[in-house]
């Protein structure tokens, strides 16, 4: 069977249609009762669960942001060292070679 792009648009979008629908029709979730307690806004218990909900969320941010550092740093890594030229077999190569170095450009005598 033959897939096209406009059959698999078409399949992701009933699926996250009905995976809305199933959401959108679940019954409310039951927390514990330490949770609930914490989610009320006349208690003591109130300030130490959004305490542990601004830590939890600290700490996801933590781990994304070391994610995309590495990440980042492998991708630039990897783009270098693609672009970097590559030494052709049976040539040597030699410091006069290259034109990027600050000793390859002619000496002139200004006499």
């Amino acid at each position: 069977m033959k897939h096209t792009l406009a059959n698999l648009l078409r399949t992701l979008l009933i699926a996250t249609a009905i995976g809305f629908g199933v959401l959108a029709t679940s019954p409310d979730a039951q927390a514990c009762p330490n949770c609930k307690d914490s989610m009320s806004k006349d208690s003591e218990m109130a300030r130490l669960g959004k305490a542990y909900s601004a830590s939890v969320l600290l700490m996801l941010g933590v781990m994304g942001c070391l994610v995309a550092g590495f990440g980042g740093a492998a991708y630039f890594v990897i783009k270098r060292s693609n672009d970097m030229p590559t030494a052709t077999p049976g040539k040597a190569s030699t410091p006069d070679s290259h034109s990027d170095s600050p000793d390859s450009s002619p000496v002139r005598d200004s006499s």
